[in-house]
């Protein structure tokens, strides 16, 4: 965002967002233990640590089959699955309050490794004693057990993605689309999931750096990932997410509304456990087009909503996807100029993930164009509170801060910005914003004004409208001193020339006084009367 004359903002709202930071779609996700029963698992993708309880039971006997259709199914004993199932329990338990302590984690990572350690085949035991180990924060501990399950040829496909989300971390994104893509080939069914999913992410941005054809490419690959998590788990919210993104970014806006529009009703299908039924009403929902015959009698059907299982609600991972949907949603609008949808979509995504900064900063944006500052304050406020040193954030409310006349907080949040960036030449440009235009317009202010934009253009590569802008400033206050100049050297020769005509009216007040008071005063004038007598008219 860069601010321009009357407090606005430019927008850039494609690919980055305006503030010049990239719109993340919620980061990576951490993979979690499943004990895979054959079918997809339902429910949103995690997107934290911590393990996750079997899909289901096999319902047909006693073991659970582990494998897929291309792979020979193994079987969990009942002992193996009785001690997973007390291990879990045991994780759950110590859970009830949401929150594990230092000696509950202890306890938990302890009842995985004994499940594991009786069941050396029970691979998804070790892999929750890492997931609980990395819930804990003892990140150390977690990748030493990743990386024993990551190797070999027998490695386990999700351990590989963990080591994966750990190299994203650290921000090896070249490492960790190597592990993500080795995931997937170790195991490309339900396991792979959370790979895929991250792998698309990463692809997705990587589209954003590219153009034409190769763009395309990328996207292809990503799109790819997207429908085979979709096609293994219908009930992926992330992949939803994702995938509108992508489409959006692709310029294919119809595309990513049709697939957020199947998102938000999947949410809530699973929130409420009901599922619309096409044609299930036998009240009309909307008589076809008054065009047609007036004999035609048909009416579409308005689908019904069937309840088919207990809805989970709306957990926090799901709200956090679905808010990432309708900040896309948003930014569809923009596009399309309509500033009204994209301000109704920005606040339904605040409203399902108060924490989604990036909703925050598009609906600041936009608030700043419209001359909003109250809103515009209230939301650089919320990012700055979860993120004190985005630039952009105390960059916008200091514009904000501005368009609310408080000159001085503003100041304070520029020089912020300088601290943070010293080398940015946003900074420096709103300050001389601030000194010419809301500092009083003296001439020291002016000044100011003028060596702020001077640090600007010092800083700030290229041309663009800022840099005419701040060169047109300088001149504009170079040209009002040379102007005060004049008026000041006329100002005084008009004082001058009032003085000189104040003294010689009184020179010549003086001299009238000198020739009217001299010895005897001044001969009467003929007629006029003397010694107080009264002239006397000759008849």
């Amino acid at each position: 965002m860069h601010a321009t004359r009357n407090g606005k903002t430019t927008m850039k709202t494609i690919s980055k967002f305006c503030m010049g930071g990239a719109l993340f779609q919620g980061g990576l996700a951490a993979a979690l233990g499943v004990l895979v029963a054959g079918a997809g698992c339902g429910g949103p993708q995690k997107t934290s640590g911590g393990p996750r309880a079997a899909a289901r039971a096999d319902q047909g006997g006693d073991d659970i089959i582990m494998g897929s259709s291309d792979k020979p199914a193994r079987r969990v004993s009942e002992e193996e699955r009785e001690d997973f199932v007390k291990a879990m329990a045991r994780y759950r338990d110590l859970k009830a309050d949401g929150t594990l302590s230092a000696s509950e984690c202890e306890s938990a990572a302890a009842a995985f490794e004994k499940a594991a350690d009786n069941n050396p085949n029970l691979r998804e035991a070790r892999f929750n004693q890492g997931a609980v180990l990395l819930e804990c924060g003892r990140d150390n501990e977690a990748m030493q057990v990743f990386q024993g399950m990551a190797s070999g040829t027998n490695a386990f496909a999700p351990a590989v993605t963990e080591l994966g989300v750990a190299a994203f971390r650290r921000d090896d994104r070249a490492q960790a689309e190597q592990l993500f893509t080795r995931a997937i080939d170790l195991d490309q069914n339900i396991n792979s999931v959370t790979a895929r999913n991250n792998l698309a992410q990463l692809l997705r941005d990587q589209m954003q750096a590219q153009s034409g054809e190769e763009r395309k490419r990328i996207a292809a690959r990503a799109i790819t990932h997207l429908r085979a998590v979709l096609a293994m788990d219908g009930s992926n919210i992330q992949a939803y997410a994702t995938l509108c993104h992508v489409y959006q970014l692709l310029g294919y806006p119809e595309m990513a509304k049709l697939v957020a529009d199947q998102a938000i009703r999947r949410a809530q299908e699973i929130a409420t456990g009901e599922v619309e039924e096409e044609g299930g009403s036998s009240a009309p929902a909307k008589a076809k087009s008054k065009k047609r015959d007036r004999d035609d009698k048909e009416f579409e059907e308005a689908p019904r909503k069937v309840k088919t299982a207990k809805g989970t609600g709306y957990t926090k991972e799901m709200n956090e996807q679905i808010a990432l949907v309708y900040n896309t949603l948003a930014l569809i609008e923009l596009e399309k100029q309509n500033v009204t949808g994209a301000i109704s979509n920005l606040k339904s995504a605040i409203g399902r993930d108060p924490n989604l900064m990036e909703a925050r900063m598009n609906l600041a944006a936009i608030a700043l164009n419209f001359r909003d500052y109250n809103t515009a304050e209230d939301n650089f406020k919320a990012v700055m509170k979860a993120q004190p040193a985005n630039y952009e954030a105390v960059i916008g409310l200091g514009v904000a801060l501005r368009g609310n006349r408080k000159a001085d907080e503003a100041e304070q949040m520029y020089l912020a910005a300088q601290k943070l960036e010293p080398n940015n030449p946003k900074s420096y440009y709103n300050l001389g914003l601030l000194y010419q235009d809301y500092k009083g317009g003296q001439k020291p202010e002016l000044q100011k004004a003028q060596q702020y934009f001077r640090d600007y253009l010092g800083k700030a590569s290229g041309g663009g409208s800022l840099r005419r802008d701040a060169q047109k400033r300088i001149k504009d206050i170079d040209d009002m001193f040379a102007a005060l100049e004049e008026a000041e050297k006329l100002q005084a020769e008009y004082e001058k020339m009032l003085k000189e005509a104040e003294e010689q009216q009184r020179r010549m007040q003086e001299e009238m006084q000198r020739q009217g008071g001299g010895e005897g005063g001044a001969a009467a004038a003929p007629g006029a009367a003397t010694d107080g007598a009264t002239a006397a008219t000759t008849p």
